[in-house]
């Protein structure tokens, strides 16, 4: 499973376009004051399960419904002094 690591940085991860396999996948996000933004395509399945310690740890904007046939993420880690974000864009 990928993990994205932000220690008194950012991390970008844009899944728009990127071939994901089917079924379940996870990506572990860790944010040590600082960022993991991650941005998904509309449609795609999506469940964030972090924790946010004195920060936040959380999906944002708009979320469509799943689409079939698209591939279904989950967003676990830990945000400490710092954020993790999913947001969905076209």
């Amino acid at each position: 499973n990928p993990v994205a690591v932000a220690v008194f940085g950012s991390v970008e991860l844009d899944l728009r376009e990127a071939q994901i396999p089917a079924g379940a996948n996870e990506i572990r996000a860790f944010a040590v004051l600082g960022s993991v933004e991650i941005t998904v395509a509309p449609g795609m399945a999506v469940e964030v399960v972090g924790v946010g310690v004195f920060g936040e740890f959380s999906r944002s904007g708009k979320a469509s419904m799943p689409q079939p046939g698209m591939p279904a993420i989950r967003v676990s880690g830990l945000a400490l002094f710092g954020s993790v974000t999913v947001q969905e864009k076209e």
